[in-house]
């Protein structure tokens, strides 16, 4: 939302710095804790509300936060992507989507890992 405000001209300069500090904070706040926000284990496929949050969180964070992010989370993200590989088509496409809408709010896709 607040990038769609900038892009729309009706914010200041001074107004984005002060949103730009705002976020930055709630980020340092939450990186470390981001590896542990996932609920249950691998297998009980209800992460979905927590790849919208990270998708979230990157879509407006800096390259250096998107790098931090990745790395907080990239061992669900891997544990993920192999897990769909045991599952049923339907069912190995809709966690690869939940794990895409964060990649792709960061400019990655899942298919890039092989």
């Amino acid at each position: 939302r607040a990038e769609l405000v900038k892009q729309a001209g009706g914010v200041s300069d001074q107004e984005w710095n002060l949103w730009n500090s705002f976020y930055n904070r709630l980020f340092d706040i939450l990186e470390p804790t981001l590896g542990g926000i996932f609920p249950g284990s691998i297998n009980s496929g209800e992460d979905m509300y927590v790849w919208q949050f990270l998708a979230a969180i990157g879509i407006n964070a800096s390259p250096e936060q998107q790098q931090r992010l990745v790395i907080a989370v990239k061992d669900r993200v891997m544990e993920t992507v192999m897990q769909s590989k045991t599952l049923p088509p339907d069912m190995a496409s809709q966690r690869l989507g939940n794990v895409n809408l964060f990649m792709r709010s960061i400019g990655l896709d899942v298919e890039q890992l092989g």
